[in-house]
């Protein structure tokens, strides 16, 4: 069984808050922001110093792409769901001093694709090609199921089996995708087969 490093906090929360970083500061939506957060756990203290310095470089920033439309399937304590988008984004990182190229995909989902629905449940998908143990490929580095009676989350911790994501397409025209992960989930029963799609 291959096991899966300590994925930086970083990644995480970024892939966790990017589909809010371009909303504005909507007061609505400010407990479900938070609750999406915590999937996430803490970020890296160094996250700021590093972005920092790669501007103070001159290295190139992000790529960022925003997604609108979009559906996710996924199975859940016996159940096939299917949610649509509500907001993700594509972030796509050039090389720089000590890491290589890499995407990162983080995307929402709510039951009929709106804000005014998050109450009734928010399906987080982040994934990223920044492995940290070498071989390419997709893994999941967050998910989560979140709603007011609370919800599963899944992020990869150390000896747990990775879960990777079988790309169809990653670019700025879309996203697709499908994974199960058969790691630890905290707080509630464990998503099943998940099947995804984002376009702009």
């Amino acid at each position: 069984m291959t096991e899966t490093p300590a994925i930086p906090g970083r990644l995480v929360l970024a892939a966790a808050l990017l589909a809010w970083s371009c909303k504005g500061s909507d007061k609505s939506a400010t407990n479900d922001s938070a609750a999406a957060a915590a999937t996430a756990d803490t970020a890296d203290a160094a996250a700021p110093a590093a972005d920092s310095g790669r501007a103070a470089s001159g290295e190139a920033p992000p790529k960022e792409t925003p997604y609108k439309h979009g559906r996710a399937t996924f199975e859940y304590k016996g159940k096939q769901e299917s949610w649509s988008l509500t907001s993700g984004k594509l972030i796509q990182s050039p090389a720089s001093e000590g890491m290589r190229a890499n995407t990162t995909v983080g995307l929402f989902f709510t039951r009929d694709g709106s804000e005014k629905s998050m109450s009734d449940g928010m399906l987080l998908i982040s994934v990223s090609d920044l492995n940290l143990m070498g071989p390419g490929g997709f893994y999941v580095v967050g998910l989560g199921l979140s709603s007011s009676a609370g919800g599963p989350k899944y992020r990869p911790k150390p000896g747990d089996p990775r879960c990777p994501v079988t790309m169809k397409r990653v670019d700025a025209g879309g996203a697709e995708g499908t994974f199960t992960c058969t790691g630890t989930f905290d707080g509630g029963s464990a998503i099943g087969k998940v099947t995804f799609s984002a376009s702009p």
